[in-house]
């Protein structure tokens, strides 16, 4: 994972498990191999509140994405990505 800690990255694989379990369980519901229940549908549902959690963990993955760290193949160590590359080819 490229999350900047720990924490990052068991946060990115529960919110990305939230929507993923959502997905699979509405597919489920359609092709008839579950019983219809009142789980909505994720980013289309019926009230604004399942919508908003899901937008708004979009945005914590979103964030964490944009925290990720990335290792250097030269040195194999942990960089913060393209700020690195961009500080290397700054000229003063």
């Amino acid at each position: 994972m490229k999350a900047p800690d720990m924490f990052g990255t068991l946060l990115g694989i529960g919110i990305t498990s939230l929507v993923a379990t959502q997905a699979l369980l509405n597919i489920a519901i359609v092709s008839a191999l579950f019983p219809v229940t009142g789980i909505p549908l994720p980013f289309f549902s019926y009230g604004g509140t399942a919508l908003i959690i899901l937008l708004s963990a979009c945005g914590v993955l979103l964030n964490i994405s944009r925290n990720a760290v990335k290792w250097s193949a030269d040195s194999g160590t942990r960089g913060l990505g393209d700020v690195h590359q961009k500080s290397k080819n700054f000229k003063k």
